[in-house]
C-alpha cells in the first residue's frame, strides 16, 4: 500500500521513502566521519602507550644502575 511518501511492505513494515533516501546519502559521510574519529582516537592511544613505555624503560634503567652500584641500602630502598 502506498500513501504519498509513506509505504508499507508485504510483511507489514512501514517506512518513509524520503527518510530512506536521506539515510542512504548521509551514511557515507557519517561512516567516513566515524572512521576519521576512530583513527584520531587510535593515534592518541598509541602516543599514550608510547609515553607509558618510555616511563617504564627509564625506571627500569635507573633501577639497573642502582643495583649495579652493589649498594645494599640503595637496592633495598628501591625494592
Amino acid at each position: 500500500m502506498t500513501t504519498g511518501l509513506i509505504k508499507s511492505t508485504n510483511n507489514g513494515d512501514v517506512y518513509c521513502e524520503c527518510v530512506e533516501k536521506k539515510v542512504k546519502q548521509d551514511s557515507g559521510k557519517e561512516i567516513r566521519s566515524q572512521i576519521a574519529n576512530l583513527i584520531k582516537w587510535i593515534a592518541r592511544l598509541r602516543v599514550f602507550h608510547a609515553s607509558l613505555y618510555g616511563m617504564q624503560l627509564t625506571l627500569a634503567y635507573w633501577l639497573m644502575l642502582i643495583v649495579m652500584t652493589y649498594n645494599v641500602w640503595l637496592t633495598a630502598a628501591v625494592m
